[in-house]
């Protein structure tokens, strides 16, 4: 009858439980402090706090970013891809919603990312690696030719908040921030601002 005479599930551990943390939701001077201390110490951190701050993409849409994907004159980045990585194995497909999406980039992130482009093609200089013909914009290659893995990001990400000071934020909390920043735009200016209650139908 296929009997075993262990059972398997006295081995098992129970999975984490997620549920149990609480969401943390960085402040607009707790960005800005890791996009400072990125600025001076990791360009390639600097672009991809920027660009999640703003954009509020995935961490795997950001690191399967192209150039071609942003227009830097219009201020719009398209997402239309996600980079995974399983057992080491990198795979990009499409995103979580099967949709891709053009963002709008405000003034710090255009600014931002024109100093990421310089960096990239200084390093490419320098390196004597000419850049392939569409780099990706999130790149620990010289010629921008290989994607930063995801674990990278994160690797880095937490280095970069104990230089910065700032506690108990996750590189994904930036995107909790960049929609509680859209939300709190789009409720403050017309014509979404509430009706006085004086004016409100009964």
């Amino acid at each position: 009858m296929g009997w075993i005479d262990t059972n398997p599930a006295t081995r098992a551990t129970p999975p984490a439980n997620r549920s149990a943390r609480t969401l943390v939701t960085p402040t607009v001077e707790q960005v800005a402090k890791l996009l400072r201390a990125a600025q001076d110490t990791d360009p390639i951190m600097a672009a991809a706090v920027a660009l999640a701050f703003v954009t509020g993409a995935r961490r795997g849409e950001l690191c399967a970013l192209k150039w071609s994907d942003v227009d830097l004159c219009a201020g719009v980045v398209r997402i239309e891809r996600s980079l995974t990585e399983i057992d080491h194995a990198v795979t990009v497909k499409s995103t979580k919603t099967g949709r891709g999406r053009n963002i709008g980039l405000d003034a710090l992130a255009v600014a931002t990312l024109r100093r990421h482009a310089a960096w990239q093609a200084d390093l490419s200089e320098r390196a004597e690696s000419p850049l392939v013909a569409d780099p990706f914009v999130l790149s620990d290659n010289a010629n921008g030719g290989r994607p930063i893995l995801p674990s990278k990001i994160t690797d880095r990400f937490t280095k970069l908040r104990a230089r910065a000071g700032v506690r108990r934020v996750r590189f994904h909390d930036l995107r909790h921030a960049s929609i509680s920043e859209q939300l709190h735009a789009a409720w403050t200016r017309p014509p979404w601002r509430p009706v006085p209650a004086t004016h409100q139908q009964k």
